[in-house]
């Protein structure tokens, strides 16, 4: 019995194929789309509503969700970042973050949500007014590349404090800018692993550090303190140190927050960058 040789599809029949996998993969592009869109507008509701708005001496905050922390609303990916707003509502003088070798936006980091990444070489951030003195209470949500270098998430100039983490061991510390260590926690830090890290330093020189929400460094030394700067990502005395990794927001108050403070800013910031946060 003789077979009949396949049937060679039709240019019409390929036409429709073409045209349903097109359908199937716009659909596609378009549904993902839509949830990287509503995770932004989620992650700008939390911040519009989250308790630092209404928790007194708030001097500086920068995040990169908002229309209103950049020049221009929701750069594009890889936009070099010449200023970065500060958004605190509580500024009587906006506190900007300026870079004469800028950062890099982002635009889909831990959560589908944009981050300003630094190269550990050469980018970083100038503020005018300096943040970095007694009292304070600073909370960064970040994530480190390299634990090869030492690195300054937050530098100040001369007689400033500064929060560094080690080369090798990745342990967060407290520094006075090329002068002294006030202190270094044990607790290492992970490569690649989204953190939120919350320090401060009292009047009388008592400074905590916590992680993700746990206490890893508590003690006294008490240090003088003045200084006209601050940098992000850098530090500018000593070695250079530069940040190599993401940063998706930096909160600072010119106090030390109640412990129920702290906890409702760590669960906020946990929340929106869906970091795990314990209660310490």
């Amino acid at each position: 019995m003789i077979k009949n040789p396949p049937r060679a599809f039709s240019l019409i029949e390929l036409s429709i194929v073409i045209l349903i996998i097109g359908i199937i993969v716009g659909g596609i592009t378009t549904g993902s789309r839509l949830l990287n869109q509503t995770r932004l507008s989620s992650a700008q509701s939390q911040t519009e509503a989250s308790p630092v708005n209404v928790i007194n001496d708030l001097v500086f905050w920068l995040e990169p969700t908002l229309d209103r922390s950049f020049t221009s609303a929701q750069p594009d990916d890889q936009t070099s970042i010449s200023t970065w707003r500060d958004i605190s509502p509580q500024s009587t003088q906006r506190n900007n973050a300026v870079a004469i070798y800028p950062p890099k936006y982002i635009k889909s980091c831990i959560n589908s949500l944009p981050c300003i990444r630094f190269n550990g070489s050469t980018q970083y951030f100038e503020v005018d007014n300096e943040h970095m003195l007694k009292p304070l209470t600073f909370f960064v949500a970040f994530k480190i590349s390299s634990v090869t270098n030492e690195m300054a998430i937050m530098g100040s100039s001369e007689y400033g404090i500064s929060v560094t983490i080690t080369s090798s061991t990745g342990y967060p510390q407290f520094v006075k800018q090329n002068y002294a260590l006030i202190g270094q926690s044990t607790t290492a830090l992970t490569v690649d692993a989204a953190t939120v890290l919350t320090a401060s330093y009292s009047d009388a020189g008592a400074y905590r550090i916590y992680r993700n929400g746990s206490s890893i460094l508590s003690g006294t030394n008490n240090q003088t303190i003045l200084a006209q700067h601050s940098f992000i990502g850098f530090n500018p005395l000593s070695t250079n140190l530069y940040f190599n990794g993401d940063i998706y927001e930096i909160i600072v108050f010119s106090r030390i927050l109640t412990t129920e403070e702290r906890r409702a800013v760590e669960s906020y910031l946990g929340r929106k960058w869906g970091i795990s946060i314990s209660a310490s």
